[in-house]
């Protein structure tokens, strides 16, 4: 299991037009995003759909950290 966590403060207006513009380049990514709009962290199995989300963020001058979690 994958986690992003957004570090700080986010405009949740800006999670949610980041939603919209990318979630349909990867499969999946749509429910990750959600979870960032709520929690501020997002966790999947799929590193290719964390990282990309991180991708995006990073793209977007969003700092984050990600972590391997184990026990999953």
């Amino acid at each position: 299991m994958y986690e992003l966590r957004i570090k700080g403060q986010v405009d949740k207006k800006l999670i949610k037009q980041l939603q919209d513009e990318y979630y349909k380049q990867v499969q999946g990514t749509y429910e990750l995003y959600n979870s960032l709009y709520m929690n501020n962290y997002c966790r999947s199995y799929d590193k290719e759909r964390v990282f990309f989300i991180g991708y995006v963020l990073a793209k977007n001058n969003i700092d984050f950290t990600f972590t391997e979690l184990e026990g999953y």
